[in-house]
């Protein structure tokens, strides 16, 4: 037998016993309506609804005759006059798409919206108040009828919304007006204005949306009301639809910045720019950036549509250029005196859209050249020298904080080198060298190789990011460093009397990290320091004034905070034993550590994504694999933004309130929290 209603949602052979499945799933959730929550309501809901689609789907197939048309049409006026509202969706279906065969409309084509109107379940549907996206509260009194009452105001809304959105008729058209300026729907003007903003009908657009009075002072707003100011703000910037109002146009962005659009806070520095108030642009645009938008496993960065993929360049781009416009000098400086002849080459790494300038010698009429860097990463700059002796090369950029990496590629050439004015640099890379290299400054440095040069001291206090570090064949070295060191990758061959020699293997031991021959600098961009190490480099005092800032209102427990304290001491007591994330490592978004992994494509490029697996892989693990799992710093301010960096005492304490969320591990480590002292909370 030929299957009339075949679809993902039902199968059945005849359209009347599709019918009257349908009415009998009707009367039944009617008759639980007013047990809404329960399980049997809701599964039959769904059944009623999977049959509905496969009802609707049938009468849109050209194949489908009027007779069919017309027992749907009967059928569903019987269920509507019984008080089954879920029908009208269905008549509405087919009523109005006009757009599609003319077989589809039946015997509505070519009626009016006052004809329409006549029909009562049209105007049932038609006249239904809508509120907004924002359900009743659980504490609100009579809360039941209330979420029943929005639940249905939810799907006609819908339901027109996605015709609107969808279709163009006259009918749809009588809608639209009819809803927005007689039962002031404003989420149809949303959809509608935006329909004309697209187009180019601007006055239109603020016409519907001037109609509309939005409160201000309210904190929980609908979707709908933060669209609709969002684009009355770009009417007002713009002048379009409306004269020019720039500091309407501020006042609308910095409503929607404070109920969650990241995107309306950027716009709202734009148009400070436009005023000429540059330190509150700065402002507005720092503020912006330290919502983690650049992270690059971000929603924001990764997400298709142009204007979310777009946002955190134009974003970075405009925080950049007015930085350079409001500090002109300053500027990244590198000073590098060589003696060779003949070739001389290095690489830089270097943010995107940064300017360059190398000038390759100090003697008059000296040749210079000026790069923009078209992408994130490294490009090699050589220049050919005539005459043998020393040379002094400049590398200077267009603003401050962007060159980020340097590699010396030519052996026992560099005898001075002077990286003072250079703070934002994560990778250095000078080996076989006469210069004496001193890093002092660099807090960012995660890769240093200063493998074979003539540095007597070396001082790596500070530098939470160091990860690798090869100081091999040098003999004589005094090595400066703290207790705690987040060293993951080690080269020290030729080190015959390095103090703490035996602390530095352990620190090593503690990171889940290797002592090498030799460190490959192009590991080393997935390479970050361990939970372990976060925790131990950080103190009680300092994890727990980051908890205290991070609650939100405010509350003190204070024997919440003595049992984070005794889990504190037995976390950094632990070894840890492995990290069980191949290709993996926690990312950090304020105070919420997730699974990300990396992988390298063809091209070379290194990409970052979000892990699929479920929240439980992480929380369920026990502490001491989770201690050896790499943690990148992703919610840390880049260089380039003159913000303060966080401490390590923020990632611990964000390590420490994901770790101890795990109920079986806290169960397994009972009866020895008892046992631990809690002077220092």
């Amino acid at each position: 037998m030929k299957r009339i209603l075949c679809s993902p949602y039902e199968d059945i052979a005849d359209l009347d016993e599709a019918l009257a499945k349908y009415k009998s799933h009707a009367s039944n959730v009617m008759d639980e309506k007013d047990d809404w929550l329960c399980s049997s309501y809701l599964a039959k809901s769904n059944q009623t609804n999977r049959l509905g689609r496969s009802i609707r789907q049938h009468c849109m197939k050209p194949e489908c005759s009027m007779a069919d048309k017309e027992k749907v049409y009967k059928t569903m006026e019987e269920l509507i006059q019984l008080g089954f509202d879920r029908a009208s969706y269905i008549l509405l279906d087919i009523a109005i798409q006009e757009s599609l065969p003319n077989a589809v409309c039946g015997k509505f084509k070519g009626k009016s919206f006052q004809e329409m109107m006549n029909c009562g379940w049209f105007k049932n549907l038609i006249d239904t108040d809508y509120s907004g996206d924002i359900p009743p509260a659980p504490n609100t009194p009579n809360y039941k009828q209330e979420s029943y009452n929005f639940d249905k105001q939810l799907h006609a809304s819908t339901t027109l919304c996605h015709y609107l959105s969808t279709y163009h008729s006259p009918l749809l058209d009588e809608i639209s007006h009819y809803r927005i300026f007689f039962k002031k729907d404003l989420r149809i003007a949303a959809l509608r204005a935006s329909q004309y903003m697209r187009s180019g009908k601007h006055k239109e657009a603020f016409k519907i949306l001037s109609l509309f009075h939005i409160d201000m002072t309210q904190t929980t707003v609908s979707y709908d009301e933060r669209e609709a100011a969002k684009m009355l703000a770009e009417l007002y910037e713009y002048g379009m639809g409306t004269a020019p109002n720039l500091a309407q146009a501020l006042s609308w962005y910095n409503y929607c910045y404070d109920r969650f659009s990241m995107e309306a806070g950027y716009k709202a520095g734009r148009v400070c720019e436009k005023i000429g108030d540059y330190d509150k642009a700065m402002e507005w645009y720092r503020k912006v950036l330290d919502w983690k938008v650049l992270r690059p496993t971000s929603w924001e960065r990764n997400y298709r549509e142009e204007v979310y993929s777009l946002l955190p360049y134009r974003l970075e781009n405009s925080f950049r250029n007015l930085k350079k416009s409001m500090n002109p000098e300053g500027h990244d400086r590198i000073s590098i005196t060589v003696k060779c002849s003949g070739q001389f080459s290095l690489r830089l790494k270097v943010l995107m859209n940064a300017s360059v300038t190398i000038t390759w010698d100090n003697v008059e009429n000296a040749n210079s050249e000026a790069i923009k860097w078209k992408v994130n990463g490294w490009n090699r700059l050589e220049h050919q020298y005539s005459k043998p002796g020393k040379h002094v090369i400049e590398i200077c950029s267009d603003e401050k904080n962007v060159i980020t990496g340097i590699e010396i590629e030519i052996a026992f050439s560099v005898t001075k080198m002077n990286l003072e004015a250079c703070r934002g640099l994560e990778y250095l890379h000078c080996t076989n060298q006469r210069a004496s290299i001193n890093p002092k400054g660099l807090c960012g440095l995660r890769y240093l190789n200063i493998r074979n040069t003539k540095t007597k001291r070396l001082n790596i206090r500070g530098m939470h990011q160091l990860v690798a570090l090869d100081i091999s064949e040098l003999p004589s070295l005094r090595l400066i460093a703290e207790k705690y060191l987040p060293l993951r990758y080690f080269a020290m061959d030729g080190q015959s009397d390095l103090p703490k020699k035996t602390q530095l293997e352990e620190n090593i031991k503690l990171n889940m990290g290797k002592i090498v021959p030799t460190i490959d600098i192009k590991r080393m961009e997935t390479v970050h320091p361990t939970v372990s190490y976060y925790l131990r480099s950080s103190k009680w005092a300092a994890i727990r004034n980051v908890i205290l800032k991070e609650i939100k209102n405010g509350v003190f427990d204070k024997e919440y905070f003595r049992k984070l304290y005794k889990m504190y001491k037995i976390l950094c007591a632990k070894t840890p034993k492995h990290c069980p994330y191949p290709n993996g490592y926690l990312e950090s978004s304020e105070n919420y550590l997730y699974i990300c992994r990396w992988k390298r494509e063809k091209d070379g490029r290194l990409i970052e994504y979000e892990d699929g697996e479920e929240d439980a892989y992480f929380w369920n693990y026990s502490w001491s694999i989770t201690l050896g799992t790499p943690l990148k710093d992703a919610a840390n301010r880049p260089p380039f933004m003159i913000y303060p960096p966080r401490t390590n005492a923020y990632f611990a304490a964000m390590s420490l309130l994901a770790m101890t969320a795990n109920k079986d591990e806290m169960e397994n480590y009972t009866p020895i929290r008892d046992k631990i002292a809690i002077s220092c909370i």
